[in-house]
């Protein structure tokens, strides 16, 4: 858990306002005094902080990383409300709490929703503990994909021509079989479909089978420009009592971004033409999924890719990231 452990990774998702304020509202709007709160993945205690001002009478707040749960200390030691927040270091799935609560609260999203492979521990967590009419935040989520054109899509794929004669394809800056983070976003105007949903996860109804099984989408686009290179994918929430809170393109900027996924061989292919996508999210362990896609025009042959390729598992786990844009020590800071 040494990601969670260090404290600009929660200074950084704190510091993101879009998601940060999305939830205190939620929270705000949810939370009635009295309630007894469980946050999942408290991190750096935020939403535990939130759920206290909004009248709490408990917040258990319960993360499975040691220095996390040390900076959430302090935090509401600072804020004068150890009384009502109490520090529980383990696993959801696992620790025992003295009562049931009204309202769950768990930041399990990923970039389009699933792909943090967290959502299976807040289930358990819910089955165990959240009384029958309690509430979750979020609620419904939805995973969004779309065929785009965007510089990082075109620097993936030509890495793995032959220059010189050459083949040079370890040098990329990330492979045809990344995931590709995009931190500053992309503009509406990127993309060359409209978007689709991929897939709904509703916490409320949903099983820990289901939310720790592969989610798989086969979409079919109609394309409406050329140029295609990526697939581009991100999500949108509902936040009970306020307003969704998503990633999408053109909206406000969020640490989340968006995530590329780059297509080499259907770049010909023009408006009008049909694309033909399968997406799938695998899950893989702690931090993250696995993700696998394939793209092809009604009569091409589908181009394939897969993060658990062999030549990519020399180098870095299944699930890393690489970042468009950002220098080497930029990326290291965040991934490791």
């Amino acid at each position: 858990m040494a990601f969670y452990d260090d404290i600009d990774v929660h200074r950084r998702v704190v510091g993101d306002d879009v998601r940060t304020r999305a939830f205190f509202e939620s929270i705000t709007a949810t939370v009635s005094p009295g309630d007894v709160v469980l946050d999942v993945g408290s991190g750096s205690g935020i939403l535990s902080l939130f759920a206290a001002q909004a009248g709490a009478s408990r917040v258990y707040a319960v993360d499975r990383a040691p220095a996390a749960a040390a900076l959430a200390r302090r935090l509401i030691a600072d804020n004068s409300m150890q009384d009502r927040i109490q520090i529980i270091v383990g696993e959801a799935e696992r620790v025992a709490l003295p009562t049931r609560v009204n309202v769950l609260v768990s930041e399990w999203l990923g970039v389009y929703g699933v792909d943090e492979n967290m959502l299976g521990s807040v289930l358990a967590a819910r089955d165990r503990w959240l009384e029958s009419d309690g509430t979750l935040i979020p609620g419904a989520v939805t995973a969004w994909l779309a065929p785009v054109s965007h510089p990082a899509g075109t620097e993936a794929a030509e890495w793995h021509t032959r220059r010189y004669d050459l083949d040079l394809a370890a040098l990329a800056p990330f492979s045809l079989d990344e995931a590709v983070s995009l931190p500053p976003g992309t503009e509406p105007a990127s993309l060359r479909a409209q978007p689709q949903a991929m897939w709904a996860v509703d916490p409320q109804t949903m099983s820990t089978v289901e939310a720790t099984s592969p989610f798989l989408a086969e979409l079919s686009f109609t394309l409406e420009g050329g140029d295609v290179n990526g697939l581009l994918a991100w999500f949108s929430a509902s936040m009970p009592g306020a307003v969704d809170l998503s990633n999408a393109p053109g909206l406000p900027a969020t640490h989340w971004g968006q995530f590329l996924f780059p297509l080499a061989s259907v770049g010909e292919a023009t408006a009008g033409d049909e694309l033909l996508v399968t997406f799938e999210c695998v899950p893989a362990g702690a931090l993250g999924s696995h993700h696998r896609w394939s793209a092809r025009t009604a009569e091409g042959n589908p181009e394939m890719h897969d993060t658990r390729r062999p030549r990519r598992a020399q180098w870095m786990p299944p699930w890393r990231v690489s970042y468009a844009g950002w220098t080497d020590s930029q990326e290291r800071s965040v991934t490791q």
